[in-house]
């Protein structure tokens, strides 16, 4: 195995597939818990996260659809920055949305496909280049960072955790 390869590479679709369907397992059992909380929790701030459970909650599934957006070519991705009037409910929905697209989207790649580099503008017109690949890896190490801090905002409003 040449140890220059790419993560993404070496392990390929079984283990994206794999981190994907714990993201998304994980992702649920979050909103299964949110899905309990009052308004009053879900806004209350905090010095982490996104500020509050919504908000860090909207910025998963904001982050989980402009990368897939990204990766398909979608001429204007979409994220959206502000967690204003958005429920539990409709993120969950969106969520398992998000996880059908991509789970089908990485069905029609092939390993190699995973090394393609793609060339994308973050929100500040910034441009980057990288790997397919290790963007997915990205995106699931981006949840399991953002889902730790909801379970920290959880511990402190209460709620039943997971």
């Amino acid at each position: 195995m040449k140890t220059n390869e790419s993560p993404a590479r070496r392990y390929g679709h079984a283990t994206l597939r794999e981190l994907f369907r714990y993201n998304d397992w994980a992702h649920a059992q979050l909103v299964e818990v949110c899905s309990a909380l009052s308004d009053a929790q879900l806004d209350r701030t905090f010095e982490m996260g996104m500020g509050t459970i919504r908000a860090t909650m909207n910025h998963i599934c904001a982050a989980e659809r402009v990368w897939l957006d990204r990766w398909t070519g979608h001429p204007a991705p979409r994220f959206r920055t502000h967690a204003d009037g958005i429920t539990i409910t409709q993120l969950a929905d969106e969520l398992r949305q998000i996880a059908a697209e991509r789970d089908q989207y990485l069905q029609t790649l092939a390993n190699h496909e995973l090394e393609h580099i793609l060339t994308y503008r973050n929100s500040r017109g910034q441009e980057f280049r990288n790997p397919i690949g290790g963007l997915m890896l990205h995106v699931c190490a981006h949840g399991v960072h953002h889902r730790a801090q909801v379970l920290n905002m959880l511990r402190h409003v209460g709620a039943a955790l997971p």
